[in-house]
């Protein structure tokens, strides 16, 4: 009798582990349980074991990154007293003149609508005047005094203020280099203005270096 009993644990035993066994892993959830003892908010990752690799390995490529392309640069000469400022939403400079008018100089990709509409913005809706017409541009628009290529200047001075522009194509991009200001700043600063756009460069080439 007690060999029957003895027997029967042993069997119950064996039942019960083979049940453990075949247990899948779905149904335990493992936890991280930080220093505090309380658990995180959901089960932990597994970490799988790489695959063997069994087929052949693509090469490796050697061949060098392409570079990252070349930011913009300007140069130029302020004339005397002309003072850098502080540049504001898409200004990429902004300076002070003498006589109160104030530059400013931006680029955009493309033509940004074209200079008929460019022309409009600054005409409409920063001088307060009426629309002007493609028929209308060359009372305006004059090809720059300066030596940069592609470059424009727009006149606007309606009063009582004023604002005078050079758009220059390069590129893809336009530039804008706009004095703005009362009419008479304007003027004044109209000698500092060519000479300023005189001096500019856009993308100049760096020096060679020095061996």
């Amino acid at each position: 009798m007690t060999a029957l009993r003895v027997t029967h644990r042993v069997l119950v035993v064996t039942a019960a582990l083979a049940w453990l066994a075949g247990c899948g892993d779905s149904d335990i959830q493992v936890y991280e349980v930080p220093k505090d003892g309380s658990p995180t908010a959901g089960p932990a990752a597994e970490i799988e074991a790489p695959a063997p690799v069994t087929g052949p390995q693509a090469p490796v490529s050697t061949a060098a990154p392409a570079p990252a392309p070349s930011r913009p640069t300007l140069s130029y000469t302020l004339p005397e007293a002309w003072t850098e400022g502080t540049p504001g939403r898409m200004v990429l400079r902004a300076i002070d003149t003498p006589q109160g008018a104030k530059l400013g100089i931006t680029r955009f990709p493309g033509d940004v609508g074209g200079l008929l509409a460019n022309v409009n913005r600054w005409w409409v809706n920063q001088l307060g005047q009426s629309r002007l017409t493609a028929e209308d541009l060359p009372q305006y628009v004059k090809p720059s005094p300066t030596a940069l290529p592609h470059a424009q200047r727009v006149t606007l001075d309606p009063g009582p203020n004023a604002i005078v522009v050079e758009v220059i194509a390069k590129d893809g991009y336009t530039w804008f280099f706009k004095l703005m200001g009362s009419s008479e700043a304007v003027a004044n600063a109209m000698p500092g203005y060519d000479a300023f756009m005189q001096s500019v460069q856009l993308d100049p080439t760096p020096p060679a270096a020095t061996p």
